[in-house]
């Protein structure tokens, strides 16, 4: 908020072309300045009796400065760096401009809205101004992520315009500069936060950030892979299984791997491929999906008893006990 006390040159007013090509908002915003009486006032009192947005406030401000129809008086001139004229690229003067010539009033009213604030401060402004005239990012690519950016804030936490800036800056390093590689970005990045979650609720990992191996598994089961969470907890109830409870990720690894390679889409599917694997492995002396086992001997020899004698047997017994039987 910047107080300031101004002159209104009339005669500048009505000899000026600007008068005549000056927009509704713009002429609303002098109206007001009128009322004012020449009194000390600021953005914020000029957006309440415009009923114009802060953004388009300091929009026209900058328009009947230039146009030499209002001149703060120099008893007040310090009491607001911003409407001094400093040569910075970024200074406030040639925001309020590129906001009058390039149409970035909208998009400043649409981020506020998106960050549920009533207005934007003057720095606030700048730094959604640096992501459109510096970046060339388009209005519908800051929306697009300041609406993503409000949504993850936690515990009622507003978004800041400086961290819509930086998080804009650092997409625009990786190389996402346009809206349809934005909207690719976050549906990736919303879909691993989904998948992440379900991993975590799987293996029991609630109170500790997942390591990178770990990363990786959520990346290779649902999104290489493309199995769908079911799928990967029946991996889990089946290497939590044969190993005694303690998972092991690796193991569900090489299970989920297997299904993959035979082209198994559904838990049915997914199971009767290990019936399958579990069958072969038995063959070749092995057990489980691919842990070490016994060999079964499919040759040895077994105890038959279909020509089973009983009385042969219980003379033998007899003859064990009491010795042999004189003729």
């Amino acid at each position: 908020m910047s107080d300031f006390c101004f002159s209104i040159e009339l005669d500048m007013l009505f000899s000026t072309e600007c008068f005549h090509d000056a927009t509704k908002d713009e002429l609303k915003v002098l109206l007001a300045l009128l009322s004012e009486n020449r009194k000390i006032t600021n953005e914020e009192r000029l957006s309440e009796l415009s009923g114009v947005s802060r953004a388009r406030v300091l929009s026209a401000l900058t328009l009947w400065r230039e146009a030499g129809v209002i001149t703060e008086l120099d008893a007040y001139a310090e009491l607001s760096d911003e409407y001094s004229r400093p040569k910075a690229k970024d200074s406030a003067i040639t925001v309020a401009r590129d906001i009058r010539d390039e149409g970035l009033g909208e998009l400043i009213e649409e981020c506020a809205k998106t960050m549920k604030r009533t207005s934007l401060s003057a720095e606030e402004i700048k730094e959604i101004h640096g992501l459109y005239m510096d970046k060339s990012l388009t209005a519908e690519y800051i929306v697009t992520l300041a609406a993503y950016l409000q949504s993850t804030q936690k515990n009622g936490e507003r978004l800041t315009a400086r961290k819509l800036a930086k998080e804009g800056e650092n997409l625009v390093a990786k190389g996402i500069e346009t809206l349809e590689e934005l909207e690719l970005y976050l549906d990736r990045k919303s879909k691993i936060t989904k998948d992440e979650w379900e991993f975590r609720r799987l293996i029991g990992i609630y109170k500790r950030n997942l390591s990178d191996a770990e990363h990786e598994y959520v990346k290779r089961w649902w999104g290489e892979f493309g199995f769908s969470s079911a799928i990967v907890g029946e991996a889990y109830n089946r290497a939590t299984k044969e190993s005694n409870d303690a998972v092991s990720l690796s193991y569900m690894n090489t299970i989920l791997e297997n299904w993959h390679n035979a082209g198994c889409k559904t838990v049915a599917e997914c199971i009767k491929e290990s019936e399958r694997h579990i069958t072969e492995s038995w063959d070749k002396g092995t057990k489980g999906e691919g842990r070490p086992g016994t060999r079964k001997e499919k040759n040895a020899d077994v105890p038959k008893y279909s020509n089973f004698n009983s009385e042969d047997a219980l003379m033998s017994a007899l003859i064990r006990s009491y010795g042999q039987k004189d003729d």
